[in-house]
């Protein structure tokens, strides 16, 4: 994941206003609706599902652009994205070289 981090780092036009290595609770995920940034970006880990219900409560609270990255490349986790509404779904393997573009195209849809 450090690939994905560099690369958010390196480029001059995003800000990274918060993050967190431990996993989130509903208390963060109303901490990052309260910031109103332009993406959030949710790292799938283990465990996944824990991961989807923090996407599905933050999905409830902002229409803020969500994109997903996991290290699995599941079929069903394209899905579980899919319903809940997320903007960009992606393998972390697949990520750097689509993220940015992903990050910085117009949330106007």
């Amino acid at each position: 994941m450090w690939v994905i981090q560099r690369t958010l780092n390196e480029n001059e036009r995003i800000k990274i206003v918060a993050e967190s290595e431990t996993g989130i609770n509903i208390e963060g995920i109303q901490t990052i609706v309260d910031l109103e940034p332009h993406c959030v970006i949710l790292i799938l880990d283990i465990p996944e599902l824990r991961a989807f219900e923090v996407a599905r409560q933050f999905r409830e609270l902002s229409n803020t652009k969500l994109i997903l990255i996991s290290v699995i490349d599941d079929s069903n986790y394209r899905d579980i994205a899919n319903d809940i509404g997320v903007h960009n779904f992606f393998i972390a393997s697949e990520a750097s070289g689509k993220l940015l573009s992903a990050i910085l195209e117009d949330n106007t849809n």
